[in-house]
């Protein structure tokens, strides 16, 4: 064009030749940076190459994710099949999960989720959950993976424990937003309970099992199904590693959250109603008194920076429909009952006695500040 204007010098003015000038180069900058490649988002890069489940390209143009209206009118109630299904049979169900993932192609979720459950020799109620969890996330178009961390069985079991590793195993594959910790015996009843993490506090769902009638056994209550950002949970240190077989950890935890956030995130009653599948329960921990008082004493010092050479990861599969962990805590649980009360005595001789009857006393009452998120 700048050419053309020189040449017919009879119809143009050294003013318009420079106006033609100044047009083109603006022009030619517009276009150069339209055409730049946009800068690459670090932080929703995966930590490894080993993916829980193919993510649907980042697309400016879709909508946040909604969660499907399962009924019409106002019933929200979710059906809970308690018909045991063989793998191959789930599998051909939720065909559309790979990697023991999903997520939605046609709208962006706002967080990924990973759910963490520790596992052992449960494998009906694994198979309910499995088929019910799918299910019901899927309907609340959520982007997520499952982890199963299971513990074999030569020493006593460690529900916390495994939720720790499980915790350092799931963010080994991905950069999840919000980790979900979850029983394998319980199972949500309402699609209105959105699983999510609250960036307030961590988040507690399961407030009305069916074992306890549909009503919050007591106001600490944190157990069964808590969600956390990767931070959230890195602050309280995590879950405690001392307790061995079943009992108190979670009155740990919520001591936990209580010391280092101060308040703890709840849906409403009205949608936290959970499903509680029948299983044989493992051996109660007879010291977990002893040891909420012991790890409160010790300032929360051990457990998510203590998990390091506490554990070997024996497989790890990716299923279908989940991620598989076998892992192998040794033969420190056997004896770890026998140091609880030396150590109790050495820090406060002749207390703790005392110091458990006043926790056995009061623990229910000292409930955390609740929000509704």
């Amino acid at each position: 064009m700048l050419k053309q204007l020189v040449y017919r010098r009879t119809f143009c003015t050294p003013g318009t030749i420079k106006a033609a000038v100044i047009t083109w180069f603006v022009t030619s900058i517009f276009v150069i940076l339209l055409n730049a490649p946009a800068e690459k988002d670090s932080s929703t890069d995966v930590v490894t190459q080993e993916l829980i489940f193919v993510e649907a390209k980042k697309d400016s143009h879709k909508a946040w994710c909604k969660p499907k209206t399962l009924y019409t009118g106002t019933r929200t109630s979710i059906q809970i099949n308690l018909e045991e299904k063989s793998w191959t049979t789930l599998d051909e169900i939720h065909s559309d999960v790979e990697n023991g993932g999903w997520s939605p192609h046609s709208c962006k979720s706002r967080q990924r989720i990973a759910i963490v459950i520790p596992y052992r020799d449960r494998e009906r109620n694994l198979k309910l959950m499995l088929d019910h969890m799918h299910k019901f996330l899927k309907h609340q178009q959520a982007a997520y993976g499952i982890y199963i961390i299971e513990q074999v069985a030569n020493t006593k079991f460690n529900r916390a424990m495994l939720m720790n590793i499980g915790f350092v195993e799931a963010t080994r594959d991905s950069n999840w937003d919000c980790i979900i910790f979850h029983d394998v015996d319980l199972l949500p009843e309402n699609i209105d309970n959105i699983y999510k993490c609250s960036d307030r506090a961590p988040r507690h769902f399961s407030l009305r099992p069916s074992q306890y009638r549909y009503r919050l056994p007591y106001k600490g209550l944190v157990g069964g199904v808590l969600a956390f950002t990767r931070q959230q949970f890195k602050t309280v240190n995590g879950f405690s590693n001392m307790f061995w077989e079943w009992g108190h950890e979670d009155d740990d935890m919520k001591n936990r959250i209580l010391d280092k956030i101060g308040m703890i995130a709840r849906p409403s009653l009205e949608v936290s109603k959970y499903k509680s599948l029948e299983h044989t329960k493992a051996g109660r921990n007879q010291y977990g008194k002893h040891l909420v008082v012991l790890s409160k004493a010790r300032g929360f010092s051990e457990g998510l920076n203590t998990l390091q050479n506490s554990y070997r990861v024996m497989s790890r599969e990716k299923r279908k429909l989940f991620t598989r962990v076998v892992i192998d805590l040794g033969d420190v649980g056997n004896a770890y009952a026998n140091r609880i009360i030396e150590e109790l005595d050495t820090l406060m001789p002749g207390a703790w006695q005392s110091l458990v009857y006043n926790f056995a006393k009061n623990n229910k009452n000292n409930a955390l500040q609740e929000v509704v998120d």
